[in-house]
C-alpha cells in the first residue's frame, strides 16, 4: 500500500490486512471499492476473513466484485468501518456503533471480554491496534438493509 497510509512510525490499518493472508478476500473488496486510500486514519475495523466470505455462495461473492455492483459493495464495506478508534473496553460501554455506511450496527462484549459479537458475527481472534486503529477479524459480513445485490 501507499506510504502516506502510514502514520509517524506505525502500520496503517490496511497496510497489516494486506499483509495477512485470512484477509486476502477483504482486502480484494477494499480495492475493487474503491476504499483504500479512505480507511487509512483513525478508524476501527470489523474485517470479514476469509472464512466470512467463504460463507456466501461464490457466484455471490464473483458478483459482488463485478464493476456494476461496486456501489452496494462499497456500501457493503462501509458497515464494517467505524470512524474513530474503540478498543475492547469502549466497545464493552456501548450497544451500538455508527458505521461509515451511516447506519448503526449492534454489539454486545461478555463480562470478561473474551466475546464480543457484532451484529450477525463474532470476533474470532484477537484484536489488533496501534496508536489510531483497532482491527477486529470476524467471522460473517455484516448485511445492509437495504436489498442484496443482483450478482
Amino acid at each position: 500500500l501507499r506510504q502516506k497510509e502510514r502514520k509517524g512510525n506505525g502500520v496503517g490499518v490496511m497496510d497489516l490486512v494486506s499483509k495477512e493472508p485470512r484477509f486476502s478476500k477483504f482486502n480484494e473488496a477494499i480495492a475493487k471499492a474503491g476504499l483504500t486510500e479512505k480507511v487509512s486514519g483513525n478508524f476501527t475495523v470489523f474485517a470479514p476473513t476469509d472464512g466470512a466470505f467463504n460463507k456466501l455462495p461464490e457466484d455471490k461473492v464473483t458478483g459482488l466484485l463485478k464493476p456494476e455492483n461496486r456501489d452496494y459493495l462499497k456500501n457493503l464495506l462501509l458497515l464494517h468501518i467505524v470512524p474513530g478508534k474503540f478498543t475492547v473496553d469502549e466497545l464493552k460501554k456501548r450497544d451500538a456503533l455508527r458505521t461509515e455506511a451511516g447506519r448503526e450496527i449492534k454489539l454486545a462484549v461478555s463480562q470478561d471480554s473474551k466475546q464480543i459479537t457484532i451484529e450477525n458475527a463474532t470476533v474470532t481472534e484477537p484484536r489488533k491496534e496501534a496508536e489510531n486503529w483497532c482491527l477486529y477479524a470476524v467471522d460473517a459480513l455484516f448485511q445492509p438493509a437495504a436489498s442484496a445485490a443482483r450478482a
